[in-house]
């Protein structure tokens, strides 16, 4: 038992406790089925101080969680997609079996007929309305499957009561022709409506006889049942077609499996080539790119190249000019230097 914090009660202190009972299957000791009950009590702190006081705003929100664990519930009941959040809080997933489960839960509301306490009373009977729209689908908590050891084992011990109990009948049918046999004539010729009851050996031995049938019928009854169990989770044909559908199943997904890895491999080798060819645009992608960052510069260069070649070409031109206009004084001075020469060489 987990106890958290002791406080005073009061009786203005109206605590909300919660109780879960679960029960999960009842059968005689023939079957070996067991009770499982489940009880879990909560209880909320309503006027607290100090330390407790903390532990009371915990509460609270564990009841906001509820509300919104209900709400949830509800939406999901008409068919809407919601988390439920259970693990928010210690009170709602506690009461996860009880809210979602496949339990059957009764919400008893607690309200006060005073009118100073409407607002409570109002708050207190929307919440069991919204609790109410809750869908449960209840039913047994049992292994259907079963342990198949321990049922052969259960079918024999039925067969052994059966034999028994026959032979417990038949010992029984014996005893009674024994006993008629023991005298002459009709055995009914016999009054015994004026002797006691337990006094007659006949009512004694037909009560008994009819208790040994009782129980040859219930237990033949339970031997029916287990061997449908057994024929149900063990019948040899069925483990023999579910284990033809399996060698199927893994054959295909054998098949399956080659063909994926055959692609596989293909693309391996596509992923190779795509890898070379990648690495050929990247290197050419990068002279690109280093050529482009270049070209600003290369621009200038050759900016400066034209400009400088412009300059030469002007400068050139206005040379040529110049000795274009120095070519008749040359041509003057020409003739004057043979006129002289020949004047030179006749002297």
């Amino acid at each position: 038992m987990r106890h958290h914090i002791l406080t005073s009660w009061s009786p203005l202190d109206p605590p909300f406790s919660v109780l879960l009972h679960e029960l999960f299957g009842q059968m005689d000791a023939i079957s070996y089925w067991t009770i499982s009950e489940k009880i879990k009590l909560i209880d909320c702190l309503a006027n607290a101080e100090g330390e407790p006081l903390k532990e009371a705003t915990n509460i609270n929100k564990s009841l906001s969680t509820l509300g919104l664990v209900i709400m949830n519930l509800v939406n999901i009941s008409n068919g809407k997609s919601h988390h439920v959040p259970y693990r928010d809080s210690k009170l709602t997933f506690l009461l996860q079996d009880s809210l979602g489960g496949n339990s059957k839960t009764t919400i008893i509301a607690n309200i006060s007929p005073s009118s100073c306490c409407s607002l409570e009373t109002l708050s207190t009977l929307e919440f069991a309305q919204l609790a109410k729209f809750i869908k449960n689908n209840a039913i047994v908590n049992e292994d259907a499957s079963g342990d198949v050891i321990a049922m052969r084992l259960q079918i024999q011990q039925l067969k052994k009561e059966v034999s028994r109990l026959r032979s417990l009948a038949s010992g029984a049918e014996n005893q009674a022709n024994e006993f008629f046999g023991c005298f002459p004539g009709f055995p009914g010729s016999f009054d015994w409506e004026g002797l006691h009851a337990s006094s007659c050996p006949l009512t004694s031995a037909s009560e008994d006889l009819d208790l040994v049938r009782m129980k040859l019928a219930r237990a033949d009854e339970q031997l029916l049942d287990s061997a449908r169990n057994i024929n149900t989770f063990c019948s040899p044909e069925k483990a023999i077609s579910e284990v033809d559908e399996l060698s199927r199943n893994i054959e295909e997904v054998e098949g399956g499996l080659k063909d994926k890895r055959q692609q596989y491999e293909s693309l391996q080798l596509t992923t190779a080539e795509m890898r070379e060819r990648k690495a050929v645009i990247d290197k050419k992608l990068s002279a690109l790119k280093y050529s482009i960052a270049n070209f600003p510069s290369s621009v200038v260069y050759f900016e400066q190249r034209e400009a400088q070649a412009r300059s030469r070409v002007i400068s050139s031109t206005f040379y040529l000019g110049q000795k274009k206009e120095e070519l008749p004084c040359l041509q003057i001075w020409k003739d004057d230097i043979g006129t002289w020469e020949g004047s030179t060489i006749r002297s």
